[in-house]
């Protein structure tokens, strides 16, 4: 009875599990809802549903739908889309999950606006033929009021949190209680094993069979292969989950079985089915269990696909590991004692007790070390195991840092090499990430990611701007001396007028007497913001984890120097800060040896501050403003730009500048051997090698890699050098 409790339990603590872990969290539900924007089918029919919205507002739009519908629906499928999905996943979360109707802020006509200027950028035909009166219908469209049901979901998410835990907490107590209450605690142990893998294939079954019964309503094919997308993007983790409790059921059941006399799991699974298949009731079962999953293969492949391949290879790896347990001199030793106690009669053993203490010392050293070996191999199997379900680690946790005490930049042959000799992989916006909610993202992640992906120069602007009581972002326009026509000429004259509209209605919410913080923003940070202290602090961090790693921050500066240095400061980073002269660059190995390791760089004002460092005094570029891939990759895309020739440092742009950004160029433009010719491009026309090469979309290609090679040329070229004057 308690392992039937203990599987009921453990079959909804799984499928709560998985709700609370996709969708009750604020990271995972943007991401999720990025991914679902990604897939086709809710691209296609998003972009359909913007394209009959837009032909209501303006009925003599009908002549140009098909041209329309494609423009929308490359909209939404590119990276600026993403980015503001995430932004609105995230407002939406807040408002709807953590109670706070007060954050429901975005207006329908806000995300058309950006929908319909975006168009207008990607496509110029239909820029001409969408009418003005369109612009201004969307801007008057606004939300509803929807308290009632944000406290709604707001009681229901909490509840479903606090279950998840208490019901899981309830399983483990069940399953347990049931392997105390037998005698023999071995085979209970690995029923109970058996019963947990159960739940995982149950909890499959049932969330397919919940997947279904939610999207087969809808009658229109294209809608219902959306809705199966969007249920896949936000709970597809329900299965890896439920898999994962599978996996280690079935190596639990491996650990326990595969030692001593006990007949293998191929031996035993055969035997089972030679017996299912002798009983009538047996072969009924068996047969609609084999008619189901060929039903499934024949109505849903891909489905298919993706629960049976996870089950063969956990299969597969299930035999091999038991195989190998078998051969090994745990198995042998532990069956070799289990069968001198079996071969000892029962009077025998309890006669045994009243033997000599010397005797009773040896069985409890025996019992002891039967214990250890069981619990030494089923540690190894756990853990094996679960490296196995969990092994593809996500690349965002990968850190490319110091192989060693001595090395720099992770390498001991860069420690001699100056900033002007070395090629640092550097991204460009490096605040404006996706995951972070930015509005045409350049970036898939933030500056913490970069720095454990290898990225070691940054590109990055600092405003100031005061934060309102609901977490929005008001950018100081007042005290920046950027101006509208340099911004527009940034994030384009689209962006820009939205951005203005939205910096509009932030600002009677604003107390602008108090003082501004720091952020970290493209033009507007209405559009996204990373706030100064936290970017600050996750370099400072990373730095003080990785003591011989060098950094080159470039700063767009609207921020004025003394007080971007007390922001510095207050942030712990000034002590980690290069304090030495830059005529010549310092070596990283000065720079790691003096305690600063970070170079900084104001494009336009360093002021006064002693550590910071006119840019354009110490690097020459490329050009910043290159629209295609033709016109990067050419020798226009290595010409000057500022900076004078001889300043010690080069800096590549190489990225597409497009609004919206377009991740899809990334694939091509960063590229190891695409970078490697560019580089070799701009020797040829500049005459020298880049130091800093800035990408777009740094997770695509490997920006990265390419760096490393041209270090490592360089340190091969100067060994040659040296040995030749030698």
């Amino acid at each position: 009875m308690l392992q039937v409790v203990g599987l009921v339990l453990a079959v909804v603590a799984l499928l709560l599990t998985g709700l609370r872990v996709a969708v009750l969290n604020e990271d995972r539900f943007a991401a999720g809802a990025g991914a679902a924007l990604a897939a086709d089918p809710v691209s296609s029919a998003i972009g359909g549903q913007l394209t009959t919205q837009l032909i209501a507002i303006e009925p003599d739009l009908v002549t140009f739908e098909p041209l329309l519908n494609s423009g929308m629906t490359a909209v939404v499928r590119s990276g600026a889309a993403r980015g503001a999905v995430e932004l609105a996943a995230r407002q939406l979360y807040r408002t709807a999950v953590d109670g706070d109707a007060d954050t429901a802020v975005l207006r329908l006509g806000t995300v058309g606006l950006l929908a319909v200027q975006s168009v207008r950028t990607l496509s110029p035909e239909i820029a001409a033929q969408i009418p003005t009166s369109v612009d201004r219908a969307l801007v008057s469209l606004e939300g509803g009021d929807a308290a009632e049901v944000i406290a709604t979901v707001t009681d229901l998410a909490h509840t479903i949190r606090l279950l998840s835990w208490v019901i899981a907490g309830l399983a483990l107590l069940a399953l347990a209680a049931a392997v105390l209450v037998r005698r023999d605690r071995t085979a209970a142990s690995r029923q109970i094993a058996l019963t947990l893998s159960a739940a995982g294939v149950l909890a499959i079954g049932l969330h397919y069979a919940i997947r279904g019964a939610l999207v087969d309503g809808v009658t229109s094919p294209a809608t219902r292969d959306a809705g199966f997308a969007v249920y896949d993007a936000f709970l597809d983790g329900t299965v890896t989950l439920a898999m994962a409790t599978i996996g280690i059921g079935l190596l639990f059941v491996v650990a326990l079985g595969a030692l001593g006399r006990r007949v293998s799991l191929t031996t035993s699974v055969r035997l089972r089915w030679a017996a299912i298949r002798t009983s009538g009731r047996g072969r009924r079962v068996a047969g609609g269990v084999v008619a189901a999953i060929g039903l499934l293969v024949l109505l849903d492949h891909e489905t298919a696909t993706r629960l049976l391949v996870p089950v063969l290879g956990l299969g597969l790896m299930v035999v091999g590991l038991e195989s190998l347990l078998r051969s090994t001199s745990f198995a042998d030793e532990l069956a070799r004692v289990e069968a001198q106690r079996d071969a000892t009669p029962l009077g025998e053993r309890v006669e045994a007790a009243d033997e000599p203490v010397a005797r009773d010392a040896g069985m409890r050293r025996t019992r002891r070390r039967r214990l250890a070996l069981r619990s030494a191999v089923a540690a190894v199997v756990l853990v094996a195991g679960l490296a196995a379900i969990g092994g593809s680690v996500d690349e965002s946790l990968r850190t490319v840092s110091s192989t060693s005490a001595t090395a720099c930049n992770g390498s001991d042959d860069y420690c001699d090499l100056r900033l002007d000799e070395l090629v640092l992989p550097s991204t460009h916006n490096s605040f404006s990430s996706a995951r972070d909610g930015f509005v045409l993202a350049e970036q898939q992640e933030g500056v913490a990611a970069q720095l454990q992906a290898g990225i070691r120069g940054f590109l990055i602007d600092s405003y100031l701007a005061n934060e309102t009581a609901d977490g929005r972002v008001y950018t100081r326009l007042d005290l920046s001396p950027n101006s509208r026509a340099k911004i527009e000429e940034s994030i384009g004259p689209a962006a820009t007028e939205t951005a203005m509209r939205l910096r509009g209605q932030l600002g009677s919410e604003v107390d602008t007497s108090q003082a501004p913080e720091l952020f970290f923003c493209h033009g507007f940070c209405e559009l996204g913001a990373a706030r100064g202290s936290e970017l600050l602090g996750a370099i400072r961090d990373f730095l003080l984890k990785h003591p011989r790693e060098v950094l080159v921050l470039s700063i767009e500066d609207q921020v004025p120097p003394e007080q971007f240095a007390r922001f510095v400061e207050q942030s712990g980073l000034l002590d980690l800060t290069w304090k030495g002269p830059v005529d010549p660059l310092p070596t990283l190995g000065e720079m790691i040896d003096s305690g600063g390791r970070i170079l900084w760089m104001a494009e336009t004002d360093a002021g006064d501050v002693p550590w910071y460092h006119q840019q354009f005094d110490l690097v020459q570029e490329t050009p910043y403003d290159k629209s295609t891939l033709e016109t990067l990759l050419a020798d226009g895309g290595c010409a000057p730009n500022r900076g004078e020739p001889g300043n010690p440092l080069f800096l590549l742009n190489h990225n597409v500048s497009t609004v919206p950004p377009r991740a899809s160029t990334a694939e091509t433009v960063n590229a190891r051997q695409t970078i490697l010719e560019q580089v070799a491009r701009c020797e040829r026309v500049r005459g020298r090698k880049p130091n800093l090469i800035a990408v777009d979309f740094f997770r695509t290609g490997d920006v990265v890699g390419a760096a490393r090679e041209l270090n490592d040329r360089t340190v091969t070229a100067k060994r040659d050098d040296a040995e030749q004057q030698d």
